[in-house]
């Protein structure tokens, strides 16, 4: 076999390679493009359908002040209000019983140890 066969054949191969990849790029671009056109109708559709559903809704008298009902307190709802006591100056990562450090509200931070060294080397 000689060189000239050789390239010839290498170039016969590449080139078909070549033509079936630049195929295969043309059909997946356009299956892309196909579910791209799908969607876009398959939104606009929808997009119909729900405006079309908020008029309806709209001439029901949804969304309108005048016919909403307001809740009437506990009585009516069984008690839904909160109960217990506001904590709004105690940080929620702090236990109250937690050993050595303290939160002091007025300075803005923690005064005391850090904790765990109290119990390690001896009582305050």
């Amino acid at each position: 076999m000689s060189v000239t066969k050789a390239t010839a054949g290498a170039l016969c191969l590449s080139s078909a390679t070549l033509i079936l990849s630049l195929y295969a790029i043309f059909s997946i671009y356009s299956d892309v493009q196909s579910i791209w056109s799908q969607l876009d109708q398959e939104m606009d559709q929808f997009k119909v359908t729900t405006d079309d559903l908020w008029t309806q809704m709209l001439g029901l008298g949804a969304a309108t002040v005048s016919n909403r009902q307001r809740r009437q307190g506990k009585e009516q709802y069984g008690g839904y209000e909160a109960q217990g006591e506001n904590y709004a100056s105690a940080p929620s990562h702090n236990p109250s019983n937690a050993p050595g450090a303290s939160y002091s509200a007025g300075t803005g931070g923690y005064s005391g140890g850090t904790g765990h060294a109290q119990n390690s080397y001896g009582k305050k």
